[in-house]
């Protein structure tokens, strides 16, 4: 059976969809990595969390892969994810939550360029295409851990914004 991806339009997803055409298991796999990560208000964010499990309810059949963060924000994108992850562990027995520090892409990018969002202490920062690829590499894990965790390069977040807008 042929690996299905939620969604699939961001900058994520389209490194996936082109990766996961060859790639079959014996049981459906679904890669769970769309959510909101634009607008943090707790209002958008409790929608992404019904949303998710709305749709951990009507595939708990499936194998479920659910990407997530690692970020340590106070905010109420971390907040709705880790209710998002808790929520699949607990409601699908056959699942996986892979956890990835803040990924290099145009939303990181773009609110350097445009000094939406100021550098602040130490990044731990991963490229998609990394970020892809582990993803790949760990769609059969099959352990007794619900979650594994990722680490990315950390450098300065000043460093980060300088490069942005040399």
């Amino acid at each position: 059976m042929p690996v299905l991806l939620k969604n699939g339009r961001g900058q994520l997803g389209k490194i996936l969809k082109k990766n996961i055409k060859t790639i079959n298991f014996d049981e459906e796999v679904v890669i769970y990595h769309t959510w909101n990560i634009d607008d943090k208000s707790e209002e958008t964010q409790y929608k992404e969390y019904q949303k998710f499990t709305s749709f951990v309810k009507g595939h708990q059949d499936k194998r479920i892969i659910f990407i997530s963060t690692k970020t340590q924000k106070d905010d109420f994108y971390v907040k709705y994810k880790q209710m998002a992850e808790a929520f699949l562990i607990e409601n699908c027995n056959n699942c996986l939550v892979l956890k990835f520090p803040t990924l290099i892409g145009k939303g990181v990018i773009r609110n350097f360029k445009t000094k939406k969002q100021l550098p602040y202490g130490i990044m731990e920062i991963m490229s998609l295409k990394k970020c892809a690829a582990l993803i790949i590499d760990n769609l059969n894990f099959n352990g007794e851990r619900k979650i594994l965790y990722f680490n990315g390069e950390t450098v300065s977040a000043e460093l980060v914004y300088e490069l942005v807008n040399i």
